[in-house]
């Protein structure tokens, strides 16, 4: 066949896209982070290092290693300052996602359009237990304009007052704007504000909040959590690996470690961790 670059003939030659299959399995990517005092980085060459355990027990657990990063630390490693990692390519077994039950909280309402928060409820919580926007709440009773046992979502929500003011919208979406997996039916980003059209009021009746995370069968047993005040911001830890590494090397003192897989952002593929709030 002739050569066809650097001729009109070959525009579709020159394009490319990503892909992580090059003669592989797809991959999924996951860095190991943990506090520079373990020694990860300065004891990576020494027979029985810290490095070597923890690959040894991915390696015997049965997890297809593709390809290994080396231990960095300082501005070259990801994480918190103090912080020392790597990175390595696993086959990706991931299922399709879905949402699980990881905890829920009843707090009280205590009235609507209060203390000048208009359009919204009032709770009697001053620092409520992993509220998150676009979460599902049920009440227990049909006043101020929302009905007992249909299921809502957060919009937002402040706390002052030594109270928590919520506001409220009927749906929620599965949108996606940062390059991870979706999320499963029920957790995402809330529709329009649902509007509490009625007089201050200091009705009483509960409110239950459920806390869903979002979970991948899989080697990796991949499990996405959501930051409080921002449903774009997710982090997704490998909580199977992290598992299998725990029971064959043992406890890692100073803090222990962490396996995030690294997700598209707009400076490349990273882990991302923690939350901002």
């Amino acid at each position: 066949m002739p050569d066809l670059y650097g001729t009109d003939l070959s525009p579709n030659a020159l394009k490319t896209k990503e892909s992580s299959r090059f003669g592989t399995r797809p991959l999924a990517f996951y860095t190991f982070i943990t506090d520079e005092a373990n020694g990860l980085v300065d004891t990576a060459p020494d027979s029985n290092s810290l490095y070597y355990r923890v690959i040894q027990a991915l390696q015997e657990s049965g997890v297809e290693l593709y390809w290994l990063g080396e231990p960095k630390n300082g501005t070259d490693a990801p994480g918190p300052n103090g912080s020392e990692a790597f990175t390595f390519a696993i086959a990706d077994d991931a299922d399709t996602p879905f949402k699980y039950l990881a905890d829920s909280a009843t707090y009280t309402v205590l009235g609507a359009n209060l203390d000048g928060y208009n359009n919204y409820l009032k709770l009697d919580v001053s620092n409520p237990n992993l509220l998150n926007i676009g979460q599902p709440v049920v009440f227990g009773m049909t006043d101020d304009g929302v009905v007992a046992g249909k299921t809502y979502y957060i919009y937002s929500w402040d706390t002052n007052n030594g109270a928590t003011y919520i506001r409220l919208s009927e749906t929620v979406s599965q949108r996606n704007t940062d390059g991870t997996p979706d999320y499963p039916e029920g957790v995402g980003h809330p529709g329009e504000i649902f509007q509490l059209d009625i007089a201050p009021s200091a009705n009483t009746y509960s409110a239950t909040f459920y806390f869903y995370d979002t979970y991948w069968s899989g080697t990796a047993g991949d499990v996405q959590w959501t930051c409080c005040w921002d449903p774009d911001f997710k982090t997704i830890e490998a909580y199977s690996l992290e598992g299998l590494v725990s029971r064959s090397i043992g406890t890692v003192s100073n803090g222990g470690f962490n396996i995030y897989r690294c997700q598209v952002t707009g400076a490349g593929v990273f882990p991302i961790f923690g939350c901002c709030c």
